[in-house]
């Protein structure tokens, strides 16, 4: 019998090692903003800023066709960023708990419309 399968059993190995391989991949982008420091870390790139290093923070936006596109650009004193886009995983109430803890810490927050 499992002679007649070989080829069912390695197409089933192949694909839960695909399986295996893109949840790696997802574990390792991911997006946090908390109270001591925004991260942004992606597939081969990650950047971290503790909010004393932030000098401003925009909320940047536009409207097409499509609907609203927002995002996050959190700017370091030394002239880095980090974009954070909004989905639907953000509530308003995220955006209002962004919002108080830059102003907690002194940081510029500016609303304004992308070109």
């Amino acid at each position: 019998m499992i002679k007649q399968n070989k080829f069912t059993y390695s197409l089933l190995i192949v694909f839960i090692a695909c399986g295996i391989f893109v949840f790696y991949l997802s574990v390792l982008s991911y997006t946090y903003i908390g109270k001591e420091k925004v991260v942004s870390h992606n597939l081969f790139d990650g950047k971290s800023f503790q909010w004393t290093e932030i000098k401003e923070v925009a909320l940047e936006y536009y409207v097409d066709d499509t609907g609203k596109y927002e995002e996050y650009n959190f700017i370091s004193k030394d002239g880095n960023s980090i974009r954070i886009p909004l989905n639907d995983h953000f509530l308003q109430e995220d955006k209002s708990e962004i919002y108080r803890i830059a102003r907690q810490n002194n940081v510029l927050f500016i609303e304004q419309e992308k070109n």
